[in-house]
């Protein structure tokens, strides 16, 4: 019989520990595949191909009988099929297991996982008897050793909610040891060196997966744990119910979902390659590719894939040290804010005065979690394209990173975004999309061992890879045709800089030259295009501002030198044509001309501050709001300058409604609305007819 919830909170620590434990013995054991792949030649998977091309030989070191079998390339190319399989059933099966797990809880998936991780490593036993007749039998054995593990990983990321403040810091052990069980097959390949048997290795392996059976039929609960925001593990209230959530549509359509699977399927594709082509990536280190190496060049090559291969699989335990890392990141002042509990009559109550508001917080470290992910994310693209094999050791430390880190930023992402009744299939559909951009893996390995001769340090194609990705988070905040056009010709440029350093330097420092002078010479143009703008210096806008109460206006604080204020001035142009009327105008002062005005309005110039361009609304010559925003330590709030931000941030519909009547009173007393869109207005009398354009002529729309 299953133990209740309360029973389960009283064993959470001893379910902790050993779901860290069993994730590094039986989750994503795949992951360790270099080693698995050479465990799998010296057994003669599928040697029975290579009747000819045959590139190497593999003795059979765990055999008395020391049998040599072949090794080729149509060999490698299957054995890397069975990987792509199973690492994709890895990624794609947590769609399937989110909606199951929201539905049923994490003990059935838990205890049908295990059973497949058994019957997995019962197979590949059972295969190693015959491998030609039985070699077929591994695509069965890594498809539910793949699932098997995701089950045992995805249903140990819920038990965290039992941990209160330090739930992301448990959550990161728990992924942690998700990412590290890649050191599992290195382990046992020691053994199998040793002179172990294959499969007796395979068949105890397969005998501890039952233990983890035994442990999750005792101590896990049949009911799912709740997150910290639905109960109160002090008090241990019993979860009765949940409040209404948005619809699942708006979660799945929202852009920071999409943008993260944009982000999450292209780092799971470089990371998967990675891992997948490694031993060949290696051996291209060693020999160059040569078609005619020595045989002291190819064992110096098969010694170092061996040595590498096991330091990689070593590295992978950093994952545990490195993923509290990212979980104290993502922990970071939240026991500083706002406690809120619901109260017996439904209401919010403070257990202390506010501080910080929780979701804030947690949206904050999920983003700064996820700028340090990507920048490794980078430098490690950037170490791997370098041709020298201990450097390439740095490469993994920095792959080991990124991949204990990602899926904690995503989760953490979600968590601090998403009703938690949507976490499970969010992560999951995520994940499965990741899945299937990455069985591009199999594609690629292909490539590089046919057309590129064993060559995986294509360099054009990793550099507009990652140019590729720049490009897109630098258009993300692009307003204009133009900006997103001109962001990608400055980085094609960038590429282009690089290639040509490749082909020869002296090419690199002409189109660099180039470059920088055309960069000095030829400034971007200025909007010359109609608008409904009025210019101030600093002698005449606080009289402009101040001169008719019942005026609101709308000012840019702008600096000419800002590329940022030049691709925001056409769109603030068209603005006033659209909504310039004798109540509501439209004003522009530059501060880098008059840093007066820009002290007494408090807008940095400096281009760290990202204060430019600021929009200031004033009502009776009195600040009332502006975007960006600056917190207290006069640092901006980012926001994005788009036409419907602005409309839908100041109000401008209902405003320019309520401020064109205006127009409409002149020679009558005018009557001042009944509501005000932000603060009242006191009345006065009605304003003379002013211009409002550069040239000095009325507004279309006055007329």
């Amino acid at each position: 019989m299953a133990p209740s919830l309360s029973q389960a909170y009283r064993r959470r620590w001893w379910m902790a520990i050993t779901s860290i434990i069993e994730n590094l013995l039986f989750s994503a054991v795949l992951l360790g595949w270099g080693s698995l792949l050479i465990m799998l030649k010296n057994e003669g998977f599928y040697s029975h191909l290579c009747t000819e091309n045959v590139t190497e030989a593999h003795t059979n070191v765990s055999s008395t009988e020391q049998t040599v079998w072949p090794s080729c390339v149509e060999q490698e190319e299957i054995l890397n099929l069975g990987f792509t399989i199973g690492s994709f059933i890895i990624s794609a099966a947590t769609l399937p297991l989110g909606i199951l797990m929201d539905k049923f809880g994490p003990r059935p998936i838990r205890l049908f996982g295990s059973s497949c991780f058994a019957f997995s490593m019962a197979l590949i036993a059972v295969a190693s008897y015959d491998p030609k007749v039985l070699s077929a039998l591994i695509f069965i054995a890594v498809s539910m050793n793949g699932f098997g593990g995701i089950c045992l990983t995805f249903t140990s990321l819920t038990l965290p909610n039992m941990f209160g403040n330090v739930r992301s810091t448990i959550l990161s052990l728990m992924i942690g040891s998700y990412a590290s069980s890649a050191v599992t097959f290195p382990g046992v390949k020691l053994i199998y060196d040793v002179g172990v048997s294959f499969s007796v290795i395979f068949w105890l392996w397969a005998g501890f997966a039952f233990l983890v059976f035994l442990n999750c039929f005792i101590n896990w609960p049949a009911e799912s744990f709740p997150g910290p925001e639905d109960i109160r593990y002090t008090a241990m209230v019993k979860l009765r119910g949940t409040t209404g959530s948005p619809p699942f549509y708006r979660s799945v359509c929202s852009p920071i979902f999409l943008w993260s699977i944009i982000t999450m399927a292209m780092t799971q594709l470089r990371l998967i390659f990675f891992m997948g082509a490694m031993n060949k990536m290696l051996e291209f280190l060693v020999t160059h590719g040569d078609p005619n190496a020595s045989e002291e060049l190819v064992k110096e090559a098969e010694e170092n894939v061996s040595l590498y291969s096991s330091i990689f699989g070593t590295l992978q335990l950093l994952c545990l040290v490195s993923c509290p890392l990212i979980g104290y990141i993502m922990d970071w002042r939240m026991k500083e804010c706002e406690d809120v509990v619901n109260s017996a009559e439904g209401e919010k109550s403070h257990s202390g005065p506010p501080k910080r508001d929780r979701k804030i917080q947690k949206l904050t470290n999920a983003i700064r979690a996820f700028i340090l992910t990507n920048t490794l994310l980078v430098i490690f693209g950037i170490i791997s394209l370098i041709d020298n094999l201990p450097i390439q050791v740095v490469s993994f430390v920095l792959h080991t990173a990124v991949r204990g880190f990602i899926h904690s930023c995503c989760g953490g992402l979600y968590a601090a975004v998403y009703p938690t009744n949507h976490f499970g299939t969010l992560t999951g559909l995520q994940s499965m999309i990741s899945a299937v951009f990455a069985l591009l893996q199999q594609p690629l390995f292909m490539l590089m061992v046919g057309p590129l001769k064993g060559d995986p340090y294509w360099r054009e194609v990793e550099i507009l890879m990652f140019l590729s990705a720049i490009v897109m988070m630098k258009n993300r905040r692009a307003i204009t045709i133009e900006q997103h056009v001109g962001n990608i010709i400055l980085f094609c440029k960038v590429a282009n800089v690089i290639l040509f350093f490749r082909l020869d330097i002296r090419l690199g420092l002409l189109y660099l030259t180039l470059c920088i002078v055309f960069l000095m010479t030829c400034k971007p143009p200025l909007y010359m295009g109609p608008e409904y703008i009025k210019y101030f210096s600093d002698k005449t806008i606080d009289d402009e501002l101040e001169k008719d109460n019942r005026v609101t206006w709308i000012v840019e604080f702008f600096a000419n030198w800002s590329p940022e204020c030049q691709s925001f001035a056409s769109v603030y142009a068209d603005l006033s044509l659209k909504y310039n009327c004798a109540g509501l105008k439209f004003g522009k002062v530059d501060i880098g001309r008059y840093s007066e005005v820009a002290k007494k309005y408090r807008v940095s110039t400096s281009p760290l501050s990202k204060q430019l361009p600021s929009l200031v609304l004033f009502q009776g010559g009195k600040e009332i709001m502006r975007r960006p925003q600056v917190d207290k330590k006069g640092r901006a709030v980012s926001w994005t300058f788009t036409e419907e931000n602005i409309i839908r941030e100041f109000n401008l519909n209902e405003l320019y409604q309520k401020s064109k009547k205006l127009g409409k009173t002149k020679g009558e007393k005018f009557e001042r609305p009944t509501e005000s869109v932000f603060s009242p207005v006191p009345e006065e009398e009605e304003p003379e007819a002013e211009t409002i354009t550069a040239m000095d002529t009325e507004s279309k729309k006055d007329k």
